[in-house]
């Protein structure tokens, strides 16, 4: 067998190496990589990576005889939404759900009406809006209650339309909308208040008591819900007849294999004093289901001090990554052959592939250990090898909820430090040294935090502070990537002194550090795999050296 092509298709980005194997040690003839198509381990995946060795081939001139690969186990990250409180206490309930364009500043007390009903006399009420594209008639219905004599303190609306209602009713009314009407409706008398700010009234738990009528014995409910509103600029919280179900506020389960069940949103705790691989099965808010081998949370609202998360707008979302219970390597198997009919060897897995091609590095022992960052998974290999979910992809998550922005842009944002463009040509760094732009930018961009992207400054904030920045995105990669390998490593005995870290979030000037922290007894250097391919490619070219040796043996 003389050229040999690795195929590590991950959750992120598939990469391909085509080798010489007539070589000590095979070598490298051609490689490349491209954005993994649809889910890890699905016949879409299969497919591109197919067409990247016959492009790879046809360009290179070198045409494997043989395509190694291994079975497909995938991630799925995502980030989801969470209520302000994990339980509703007591009577109390908050019924907006982060709204961004709320209208009018101050405070509201009420009975809830619904739009349709015929409001009482002689009381403060709220009206509550439940038609989303209704915005017109909700005025016109405002304005006619008023005149009639209605005492109407503020507005309760579905859909995102404050600010279109207010400028058509006056200035004197507070309007929150993305709020859940049919639950506001259930209550007996409903408080909102809206700031320039932060909310003051509806974060006193005394206001909470009198305005809403509690009991003695309701003033920790009251507490409970003040500090969860606390840091907002706007709030709505109602008081229902009767205590509500405790799973109204859930935000999804996570079970592990001993049996136990958490709250996701406490689930971190749960993981970081288990080994990897202690859960079983995940049940989000929205009620998704799924069995999973391992998981790895990160709670957003963490990351931060609450005066950087406001700046940031950061709304209560957790970033989940979970592992799937099994690999396959059939259905990639039969996709790959669709497109390229070439023989396909099925070779161990991918840690040890990982840790064949990593110890390629100059520098390296037989004994170093690897440490193998993906976009889905953490691999750490010393003589057997422990994989946890949480990597690249989870970071972006983050970065992009702290930023507010796309996962492709925060690709580009989480990699290193960030500067402020101070005039179009001059930009302040995170050292507070000031340099020239390469390139003159629009005066608009003026402000706005930015960092190096594929074709020049790529602006991601105006509302924080470099600072605030730093701050956020190096706590977010200690939680995702420092804190995830302490747990991984947790159960592993280090012979060696020395360990290399491959795979593409390597790549980040920050992620040696964290790794340090992490694993302080071990000297941690960056791959260079084959002493050409840089730190990427460890799993590709692995599978090249594994595919050999059993080819060898036959």
């Amino acid at each position: 067998m003389t050229l040999i092509a690795g195929v590590d298709i991950g959750n992120s980005t598939t990469e391909v190496v085509i080798a010489d194997t007539t070589t000590v040690p095979p070598e490298p003839c051609a490689w490349d990589r491209v954005p993994t198509r649809g889910a890890k381990g699905s016949p879409e995946a299969a497919r591109r990576a197919a067409r990247l060795v016959q492009r790879l081939a046809r360009r290179s001139g070198f045409t494997p005889e043989l395509v190694a690969m291994t079975p497909q186990q995938p991630v799925l990250t995502g980030v989801h939404a969470l209520p302000r409180v994990q339980r509703a206490p007591g009577r109390l309930v908050i019924l907006d759900d982060h709204p961004t364009t709320p209208a009018g500043n101050g405070v509201a007390c009420g009975r809830p009406v619904a739009q349709g009903a015929e409001p009482p006399r002689g009381i403060a009420v709220i009206l509550v809006a439940s038609d989303p594209l209704s915005y017109r008639e909700t005025a016109d219905t405002i304005k006619r209650w008023r005149t009639s004599g209605i005492d109407v303190r503020g507005a309760l609306l579905v859909g995102d339309e404050a600010r279109l209602v207010h400028a058509r009713v006056g200035s004197d009314l507070v309007i929150v909308d993305r709020v859940n009407a049919d639950l506001a409706l259930r209550c007996e008398l409903i408080a909102l208040e809206v700031n320039d700010f932060v909310v003051g009234a509806l974060a006193d738990p005394l206001y909470l008591l009198a305005h809403l009528e509690l009991l003695q014995n309701e003033i920790p409910d009251a507490t409970i819900v003040a500090a969860a509103v606390r840091e907002s600029r706007c709030a709505v919280v109602g008081r229902l007849p009767v205590a509500v179900d405790n799973d109204l506020h859930q935000a999804g389960s996570l079970t592990f294999t001993d049996g136990s069940v958490v709250n996701l949103r406490e689930a971190r705790d749960g993981l970081a004093t288990r080994p990897a691989g202690s859960t079983a099965h995940l049940v989000f808010a929205n009620g998704t289901q799924q069995d999973v081998f391992d998981a790895w949370v990160v709670d957003i609202q963490s990351l931060g001090s609450p005066a950087a998360l406001r700046r940031a707008a950061i709304t209560p979302e957790l970033a989940v990554s979970t592992l799937a219970t099994t690999g396959d390597a059939t259905v990639a198997d039969l996709a790959f052959r669709e497109v390229n009919p070439l023989p396909i060897m099925i070779v161990g897995n991918e840690a040890r592939a990982a840790a064949v091609g990593a110890r390629t590095t100059p520098g390296c022992a037989k004994d170093t250990v690897v440490i193998d960052l993906g976009g889905g998974t953490i691999d750490i290999i010393t003589d057997g090898s422990v994989t946890g979910a949480g990597s690249g992809d989870l970071l972006s998550a983050c970065i992009g909820a702290l930023a507010g922005i796309s996962l492709g842009a925060a690709e580009w944002v989480k990699q290193g430090p960030a500067f402020r463009i101070e005039t179009p040509s001059i930009a302040s760094s995170e050292t507070l040294s000031q340099d020239f732009l390469p390139t003159r930018v629009p005066g608009s961009l003026v402000g706005w935090l930015a960092v190096n992207g594929p074709a020049g400054p790529l602006p991601f904030s105006r509302a924080l502070t470099l600072g605030d920045w730093r701050l956020l995105r190096l706590a977010a990669k200690r939680a995702v990537i420092e804190d995830n390998v302490r747990r991984i490593s947790g159960g592993l005995q280090f012979d060696s002194r020395t360990a290399v870290a491959v795979g593409g979030p390597v790549g980040d000037r920050e992620i040696l550090a964290c790794l340090s922290s992490a694993l302080p007894a071990l000297a941690i250097g960056r791959g260079n795999i084959a002493g050409i391919l840089g730190h990427r490619f460890a799993v590709a070219y692995g599978l090249v050296l594994l595919a050999n040796q059993e080819t060898q043996r036959t």
